[in-house]
């Protein structure tokens, strides 16, 4: 009688450098693909909460963190707030109401009453919400813009305990006004307004005009004008810039960020038209500005005259395009668009984007609840 054949011996274990290398290589924009990796074994486990993995992680995709979601600003469906997930899944809690989006960067979304002048920062993560002190002047219109305020922060994953700066701007009917909140402060409140006479009688209006941060300058575009405001962060200075002529009219444009600096996209007879403002803005006749690529979507029917350029996916090289009360999205690498959202009146959209670590959301949502989404 023979004897019982032994089984096999199990596989030889993974090397953990090799486990990290392919683990690194999941998906960003799919966070709960992390969270199903922590939970295979204890090893595992350790390895994608460890600060070493973290970095290396966000390196490896080039330190832009993905778009989880994004907010619109539904002027013609309630004058409310929707919020969008772009993620198969993730524990972001979606939010329909009356607070109108003004910004959204490092982590967090800054919202305002619109019957009042009262501003909220919303983890979108924790449900966190956060009421400001009551603004030291009345605004007749207004958009205001957040960031993170830590120094030396490279703003990758800054959002979970640090301080922010939101920076207001209103008018009133004799000046546009410039103040600021740090959080950081012992005693925060906000700054006593800088004040800068209307250009043209201009007025700057909520949810119009998304801002760009470009170092330490931020930029805020006004609608109907050929014109946006400068806010000097170190300094503590405003002024204005011109735009290209004609191309920041009714909406049809956004400023955005580009690797040589600040840029702009308009759309225009079924083209997106992408700017330049040069280092001399007199080196030209068009305000210092160079067109530098143009993208023509002639042959779609989505790229009509009623389109409107309403976003801009910083670091992701993504525009928000609506028409019609449908979103789209443009990749400019690769010209693809995709149809992301129907909603009314939609005038901004402003991206969420965000590394998602797994040690930092198991404390804040607890096991359970991240079972619950993964």
């Amino acid at each position: 009688m023979s004897e019982p054949s032994l089984p096999p011996p199990p596989p030889p274990s993974l090397m953990e450098e090799l486990i990290e290398e392919i683990l690194l290589r999941l998906p960003p924009q799919e966070p709960a693909s992390l969270f199903r990796a922590a939970l295979v074994c204890k090893p595992w486990r350790r390895l994608v909460t460890s600060p070493r993995f973290q970095r290396r992680f966000r390196e490896f995709h080039r330190r832009t963190p993905p778009m989880l979601g994004f907010l619109c600003d539904n002027h013609g469906d309630g004058d409310r707030c929707s919020f969008v997930r772009t993620t198969a899944s993730s524990p972001l809690h979606a939010t329909t109401s009356r607070w109108r989006p003004l910004d959204a960067r490092h982590g967090r979304v800054l919202l305002r009453e619109p019957t009042r002048n009262v501003l909220v920062v919303w983890d979108p993560i924790t449900d966190d919400r956060q009421v400001l002190p009551v603004l030291p002047r009345w605004a007749v219109t207004c958009t205001a813009a957040i960031l993170c305020g830590a120094a030396a922060c490279d703003h990758h994953d800054c959002h979970r305990g640090g301080s922010f700066l939101v920076v207001f701007v209103g008018t009133d009917p004799r000046n546009m006004f410039v103040c600021t909140y740090d959080s950081s402060d012992y005693f925060a409140a906000w700054s006593e307004p800088i004040s800068l006479h209307h250009l043209n009688d201009c007025y700057i209006y909520a949810g119009y005009s998304p801002a760009v941060l470009l170092g330490n300058e931020l930029y805020l575009g006004i609608p109907m004008t050929n014109t946006a405001l400068k806010y000097d962060l170190e300094l503590c200075e405003i002024s204005w810039i011109q735009l290209p002529t004609l191309h920041y009219c009714d909406q049809r444009s956004v400023l955005t960020t580009t690797e040589d600096g600040l840029g702009l996209i308009s759309l225009l007879d079924g083209k997106l038209c992408m700017w330049l403002r040069m280092d001399n803005p007199e080196a030209n006749n068009n305000a210092g500005w160079t067109q530098f690529k143009t993208i023509d979507f002639g042959s779609d029917p989505f790229f009509t005259s009623d389109a409107f350029v309403v976003g801009f996916a910083d670091g992701l090289d993504i525009v928000f395009v609506t028409v019609n009360g449908v979103v789209c999205t443009v990749d400019l690498k690769t010209y693809m668009v995709k149809k992301v959202y129907n909603g009314r009146g939609i005038h901004a959209v402003f991206p969420y984007m965000r590394f998602f670590s797994p040690e930092l959301e198991a404390n804040c949502l607890g096991d359970e609840e991240l079972c619950s989404w993964i």
